[in-house]
């Protein structure tokens, strides 16, 4: 299933792709812009958008911190992002977490 919006005055639009896999696939029609999230990524996201530590981030996912550091450090490669606010920010404006909901959610 996938899901296009036109951008405003002629800009590029967002395209969302939902996989058989349930990954999900988003990014800028010109396909400049992509990312594709499993699972835990997308979980682990969240909790990052929503203030968890890593260390309740491991508590919550039932892994250990060093699990949740190596997949953070994938999201943060992935989206170049230096830290934790700038992952949150380039999600938000890539669209994979939905404005105006709380707890954040992908």
């Amino acid at each position: 299933m996938g899901v296009a919006v036109s951008g405003f005055e002629g800009g590029p639009g967002l395209i969302a792709l939902w996989q058989p896999d349930g990954s999900l696939t988003v990014g800028a029609s010109d396909k400049s812009k992509k990312a594709t999230l499993s699972e835990m990524g997308r979980r682990i996201l969240e909790g990052v958008a929503r203030g968890l530590s890593t260390a309740k981030l491991a508590s919550q996912l039932h892994m250990s911190k060093n699990g949740i550091s190596y997949h953070l450090g994938e999201l943060m490669r992935q989206f170049q992002a230096d830290n934790r606010t700038e992952l949150v920010s380039k999600a938000y404006s890539m669209g994979l977490l939905k404005i105006g909901t709380w707890p954040p959610a992908t």
